[in-house]
């Protein structure tokens, strides 16, 4: 499976609530970041934090979904631009409450290693 086939399986392994699906594209050594509005808000280092965190975020969304807009090679990166939609399971701490939805455009950045993702930052 080349890298942006990686990619493309991951996506459709978030969008289906599949984390063991997720699980097996990265590598043991997976770094995730999410960078909102310049700040990294969350890093993990290691699949066992990553599989903890995903795992997590699985129960705060009734829906989700990424939608590809764009897709592109650099040497062994591959940077996505994404439309976010996702409906809220429950109230958070945040303010955000059951039944809200969440429109964002951003993208990310998935970087591969003996074709798996070593490394995906998300961007918005």
């Amino acid at each position: 499976m080349d890298s942006s086939e990686t990619v493309k399986k991951f996506i459709s392994c978030y969008n289906e609530f599949d984390l063991d699906g997720m699980l097996e594209l990265l590598t043991d050594d997976i770094v995730f970041e999410n960078i909102i509005g310049g700040n990294t808000d969350v890093r993990t280092t290691g699949i066992a934090e990553f599989e903890n965190l995903a795992g997590t975020s699985l129960n705060l969304f009734e829906e989700r979904k990424q939608t590809v807009i764009k897709m592109t090679l650099d040497g062994s990166s591959v940077n996505v631009e994404i439309d976010f939609y996702g409906k809220i399971a429950e109230d958070l701490p945040n303010g955000l409450k059951k039944g809200d939805e969440l429109k964002l455009k951003g993208r990310s950045v998935y970087k591969m290693k003996d074709g798996k993702i070593c490394s995906l930052t998300d961007i918005s």
